[in-house]
């Protein structure tokens, strides 16, 4: 009897350890995640995808992430927005956390972020005191081979670069797709969404889209 008992008491006194032994990181809507300490999250190239949060472990994390969401274009039209890659290191423990990002209204303002990105990761409202931001400027060469491309920024002398951190935390196997499932969501976009999404978009952004899409038919 008094064994079960100490047995209860410890499986109680280690409750609170177990529930909080990891950091959540809350994603807004006009944030995509594009990869977690290196791994692809099988993220959409067309932008169309959300997760509205992401379990990590405790130690060294690292999110590539970016904006992408329509915007005006000056006029009465909206046009779809993507901004350049961004990455945010950080060392947390038991702790959630949240991406905050500045809301973008117009193009004009996101050539502005692009060249200056001003974003963070947020605790209780500050900052993260081990934050250290970052940019990756591959332009399209990103998005054909993305894991590749991150590897390289962590190879430089960046702040945000893995080289300044040193060993990453393990990545929780329910916070990643399969291998599979990053294939399929490369190529297997909702329809829907794509339909939504083009009616936002100008005659000229339409047109171009158009064109394009002609020009990959097969």
């Amino acid at each position: 009897m008094m064994k079960r008992v100490k047995t209860l008491l410890a499986g109680l006194i280690l409750a609170p350890t177990m529930a909080y032994a990891s950091v959540t990181v809350d994603i807004p809507i006009d944030v995509q995640l594009l990869t977690v300490n290196e791994k692809d999250v099988g993220f959409s190239s067309l932008g169309f995808d959300h997760k509205d949060s992401v379990t990590l472990n405790n130690g060294v994390n690292q999110l590539v992430f970016r904006i992408t969401k329509v915007v005006s274009d000056g006029g009465n039209k909206g046009t779809k927005y993507t901004s350049v890659p961004l990455v945010a290191t950080f060392d947390a423990a038991d702790v959630e956390l949240n991406i905050d990002v500045p809301k973008l209204r117009t193009l004009a303002q996101g050539s502005t972020f692009n060249d200056k990105p001003t974003f963070s990761v947020l605790q209780d409202g500050k900052e993260v005191n081990s934050l250290k931001k970052g940019k990756i400027n591959a332009g399209l060469k990103f998005y054909s081979d993305t894991v590749a491309e991150v590897e390289r920024f962590n190879k430089s002398n960046e702040p945000a670069s893995l080289r300044n951190f040193g060993t990453v935390a393990a990545i929780p196997s329910e916070s990643l797709p399969s291998e599979s499932e990053v294939s399929t969501s490369k190529t297997a976009v909702n329809l829907n969404n794509v339909k939504a999404q083009f009616e936002t978009l100008s005659k000229t952004d339409k047109e171009e889209f158009l064109s394009w899409a002609i020009k990959n038919l097969n």
